[in-house]
């Protein structure tokens, strides 16, 4: 990335080749940010009567003038600022296109124009050096650091299940997409939780998951020197949490909640007590679900809360 552009104030420029070919251009376009930036233009050239208006640097003294009064000096250099956000854009046009021999060179053409302006009306940038953007390293897959993120959590998340993990892209960020559940007591909870990163994954960190009667809390945390740091600001966290009485029946899911440990070993004495087979019953990992809305109503008839 460039260095941060400064005007000094004073007027550079180069040799009169350097002038001929490019001052018209950096006129024209410095021209137009002063008027929309503030409705100001360059001042017109006025003759002298045999003195010449352009110094040995090919800039004119209307346009030294202009640029040394103090107002004006600000629009310049708020026309640098958007100037530096064109050939940055510009930059990342030539990484992506930099396998294209013809695109890469006009797109550095265009930059070096950029930088030819800064130097007309004294504004200092870092040259455009191409090697520091080309790499010889493929680029890798947008989605490598979640999957590491979903290895990381599915490993190391102890405190409740996890039902479902699985990263996505959203948009041009990486995110990651599961869902929590457990027990708490007699009550239930599923959490579906939705991590997006700002920028990327690192790949070093895991989601993490505590529960409360307002919902609990799902955060993104890194592992630093053997412990976890909480790094969830550089991540949009979304998530939402529901609850089922142990014995709840939900009619729009036709399904029931008994808790972990109930379906994973009473799984056979269900079947036996209902006189069904697994045909007709689907065993999640604390709810029942079944098409048959009767069989999800004599099952709740059946259990029993202390």
């Amino acid at each position: 990335m460039p260095k941060q552009i400064t005007t000094n104030g004073k007027v550079k420029g180069g040799t009169d080749a350097y002038h001929n070919q490019y001052l018209d251009t950096g006129s024209i376009l410095l021209d137009g940010f002063m008027q929309r930036l503030g409705g100001k233009s360059l001042p017109e050239e006025t003759d002298t009567g045999g003195d010449s208006d352009v110094d040995k640097h090919g800039i004119s003294k209307a346009e030294k003038k202009f640029l040394q009064m103090d107002e004006n000096h600000k629009i310049v250099e708020k026309s640098a600022l958007h100037l530096e956000d064109l050939r940055n854009d510009l930059m990342s046009v030539y990484q992506e296109c930099s396998s294209d021999e013809r695109a890469a060179r006009n797109v550095e053409k265009v930059i070096r124009k950029v930088e030819k302006i800064f130097g007309i009306y004294g504004i200092k940038c870092e040259p455009f050096d191409p090697l520091k953007l080309l790499s010889g390293l493929k680029s890798g897959d947008l989605l490598e650091n979640s999957e590491k993120v979903v290895a990381n959590t599915i490993k190391h998340y102890k405190l409740f299940g996890i039902s479902a993990i699985k990263s996505f892209m959203n948009k041009k960020s990486p995110g990651i997409r599961m869902r929590f559940f457990g027990q708490y007591g007699q009550t239930g909870f599923e959490v579906d939780a939705a991590i997006v990163a700002k920028n990327d994954f690192n790949g070093n960190e895991a989601i993490d998951y505590v529960y409360s009667e307002e919902g609990g809390l799902v955060t993104v945390k890194a592992r630093s020197a053997g412990s976890w740091m909480d790094v969830t600001e550089d991540y949009i966290v979304e998530f939402n949490t529901k609850r089922y009485k142990l014995g709840q029946s939900d009619e729009n899911l036709h399904s029931i909640f008994l808790g972990e440990k109930i379906i994973a070993e009473g799984k056979e004495q269900i079947l036996k007590v209902l006189n069904t087979n697994s045909e007709n019953l689907t065993f999640g990992k604390c709810r029942v679900f079944s098409k048959d809305k009767k069989i999800i109503e004599d099952l709740a008839k059946l259990v029993k809360v202390n």
